[in-house]
């Protein structure tokens, strides 16, 4: 069954900062619904507004309850379980672009290539900036063949052009995780949008 824990003693009255109990729930149900799709054994959030703590909560397993744990007696996850978190950078690169969708500079169902005319190559002219967030657009890994991949990160002009280059694979079709290629197109497109580097308008809008 489904396993919850809430840090009871830690979560605040929501209302100081402009929430209700209702906001929280919602949100938190959110949460219930992503657990529910089974592609995560286990999260743990939290949600500070206004420097109060509004959720802390976490569902699922630590372990026992992933892919090759069917040896493992399920142990649940709780707030207080220590997560490794890689790539906690997307999420704030993706927040520009909500941002500008916001302020109705872009659509995020519109084309990547509307935006990055050159990203349309070779069957991605249809890709959406949705699917780009959603890791749905298909873009395949970069080639590492013969290639200081360090180097080659430090090139963001070379690593756009090599995706933009490239094929995708059943762009929309399934989830299949972005580890090294949204950011660069993600960042080109708050960079063509707004006409300032990415660095600068993060810490203007955001930071």
């Amino acid at each position: 069954g489904t396993v919850t824990s809430v840090a009871v003693a830690d979560e605040q009255s929501p209302g100081p900062v402009g929430m209700t109990r209702e906001d929280v729930a919602a949100i938190w149900g959110a949460v219930e619904r992503l657990y529910a799709t089974g592609m995560h054994p286990g999260i743990s959030m939290v949600l500070r507004r206004g420097g109060r703590v509004v959720l802390k909560r976490a569902i699922g397993h630590a372990r026992g309850n992933g892919p090759g744990d069917a040896d493992e007696t399920p142990e649940p996850m709780t707030p207080d379980t220590p997560v490794c978190i890689f790539s906690a950078s997307k999420a704030m690169a993706a927040m520009p672009l909500h941002l500008l969708s916001e302020r109705k500079e872009l659509s995020l169902l519109g084309p990547v290539s509307h935006y990055l005319p050159e990203f349309g190559q070779n069957g991605k002219r249809d890709i959406t900036i949705y699917q780009l967030l959603c890791h749905k657009a298909g873009i395949p890994p970069v080639p590492t063949d013969g290639v200081d991949i360090g180097e080659l990160l430090l090139d963001r002009r070379e690593i756009l052009r090599i995706i933009c280059a490239t094929a995708p694979d059943k762009p929309g079709q399934h989830h299949a995780y972005h580890a090294l290629t949204s950011g660069f197109v993600v960042a080109a497109l708050v960079e063509k949008i707004t006409g300032r580097s990415f660095r600068t308008f993060f810490r203007e809008q955001i930071s």
